[in-house]
């Protein structure tokens, strides 16, 4: 009996090439990840669209019965819409309601389970925003500042990390990573601090010593200094920032004293 024969004696129906494996290509397609867009990416689609309509933010939060800043922090990035507001979005806009609901509940999953695992938000756009996952950071983890204190009392003083946590005083990439470590997090969630620090952290502390710098020079200045003590200052600046070699002897306000008491024994 041949192989394609049934036990009756007629012959199997012969399978045509390739349709034994389509089941089996059909299935692995569908098993295929899809690409979830990150909230800036939707709103970036999402505000394509409102440009394609022609329509205004108003005009948009008048048809889908939002509040008018509700759309624009959606529209913004700033704002992940609840499945509820993507249907209303979508509708306005003319969109498929129902696949913009699936992609925002998406997006919404897997931005709580980067948080779950102690990651930054996706959609971070300030440094107010990072100090606020910072804290929100130790509030899920249930870390306390004295609880810092002990696990790196080097670098994580209560003093420091309350300032920091207030905007009393910038944070610098040590202090940030050494309370996302004491934390407990690690993987592509600490790399994502690393990175929401590159972006909104260094700008900040950049701009905060510029002020500083700003503030010492014109405080010097109404003081009195003489040409001769900015430029002393000047150097001892470029030698703290590392542009000139240290020297231990150096020391501004020392220096500018003691010139100040020889003038007057002199007058």
């Amino acid at each position: 009996m041949s192989d394609d024969a049934r036990p009756d004696g007629r012959q199997r129906p012969q399978t045509p090439a390739g349709a034994r494996t389509k089941g089996r290509t059909e299935k692995h397609q569908t098993e295929t990840p899809v690409e979830v867009p990150t909230p800036a990416e939707l709103a970036v689609r999402l505000r394509r669209r409102l440009h394609e309509l022609g329509l205004s933010q108003a005009a948009l939060a008048g048809r889908s019965g939002c509040h008018p800043s509700t759309v624009s922090r959606v529209m913004s990035g700033k704002l992940v819409p609840t499945p509820y507001l993507a249907r209303q979005l979508g509708r306005a806009l003319q969109m498929d309601a129902d696949g913009l609901v699936q992609e925002v509940e998406e997006v919404r999953r897997q931005d709580r389970a980067r948080r779950a695992a102690g990651g930054p938000p996706a959609d971070l756009r300030s440094y107010d925003e990072m100090l606020t996952a910072l804290r929100q950071l130790l509030r899920e983890q249930r870390v306390s500042q004295r609880e810092l204190e002990r696990l790196d009392p080097k670098r994580l003083r209560r003093s420091t990390v309350g300032a920091v946590l207030r905007g009393e005083r910038s944070a610098s990439h040590e202090i940030t990573i050494a309370i996302v470590t004491a934390c407990r997090v690690t993987g592509d969630e600490m790399q994502a601090w690393h990175a929401a620090w590159q972006k909104l952290g260094r700008p900040y502390r950049a701009r905060a010593h510029e002020r500083r710098v700003e503030g010492m020079w014109r405080r010097r200045r109404s003081a009195g200094w003489t040409m001769q003590d900015l430029m002393q200052a000047g150097r001892w600046w470029l030698r703290t920032t590392g542009r000139l070699p240290r020297r231990p002897s150096d020391s501004v306000d020392q220096q500018a004293a003691a010139r100040r008491r020889t003038e007057q024994r002199g007058g």
